[in-house]
Formats: C-alpha cells, sequence, structure tokens
C-alpha cells in the first residue's frame, strides 16, 4: 500500500485507514522528500486528522501513530 523509492514513503496496512492524497499516490522526490498540500490521514469509523498547508509526509509510519491517536 505505498511507494517505494529507496524506502516507503508512507507505511500504512490498515486497511480501515486512509490518506487524502491515496498512498499509491505518492513519491519520493530527489532530495527524498514528500511534499502533500492539504494532506489527510482518517478511519473509516473514527474520523480524521487534517494537515493544513504543505507537509512532508516522507517515511511517516501511520500503523504507528494509529495505534496511539486516531
Amino acid at each position: 500500500m505505498f511507494q517505494a523509492i529507496g524506502f516507503s514513503v508512507i507505511k500504512l496496512t490498515n486497511p480501515s485507514y486512509y490518506t487524502k492524497p491515496a498512498t499509491k499516490d505518492l513519491q519520493l522526490d530527489k532530495k527524498g522528500d514528500c511534499w502533500v498540500e492539504n494532506f489527510v490521514v482518517g478511519h473509516r469509523t473514527y474520523g480524521r486528522a487534517e494537515f493544513p498547508g504543505k507537509t512532508n509526509v516522507a517515511g511517516l509510519d501511520l500503523d504507528a501513530i494509529g495505534r496511539n491517536t486516531l
């Protein structure tokens, strides 16, 4: 469920969670960054978190964060 170029852009294996844009659409740039405008991560039942503006999501482990946050 993640695009890998050297390492994963985002780790997300739980099908109850989603991101906008979708993880399959994310790619690292030449510097190893992945800047996303207005990034959203959510759970299909419990809600979502929005990150307004630009967010670098390179290497983000949503599996680890999701267990404790969303």
